[in-house]
């Protein structure tokens, strides 16, 4: 997924409307096929108004960006196909 190019952040601010600048990190963990994206919060968590505090439901504008699969010309048409019903990956 790395090397994919799918992960950049242009297309991470693309994805979620925001500004470039507004993220923070993007780090990748190959031992558990994981990423993280750390983004901007408009408000301190727990604070009044806060109304995600444990970062439910972040990923949601990833499934649609679509990523290349084993460095072929074959691809998945979202990201959200990397997986199967059971949540396992494919």
């Amino acid at each position: 997924m790395r090397d994919s190019g799918a992960i950049t952040g242009p297309r991470i601010a693309e994805a979620y409307s925001i500004r470039e600048g507004d993220i923070h990190e993007i780090t990748f963990f190959e031992p558990a096929a994981a990423l993280k994206i750390t983004l901007k919060r408009w408000i301190s968590s727990a604070s009044p108004g806060d109304t995600d505090v444990f970062g439910a439901q972040q990923h949601v504008p990833l499934m649609n960006l679509e990523v290349e699969i084993n460095g072929t010309d074959s691809h998945c048409t979202s990201f959200g196909d990397l997986f199967d019903r059971r949540g396992e990956r494919a």
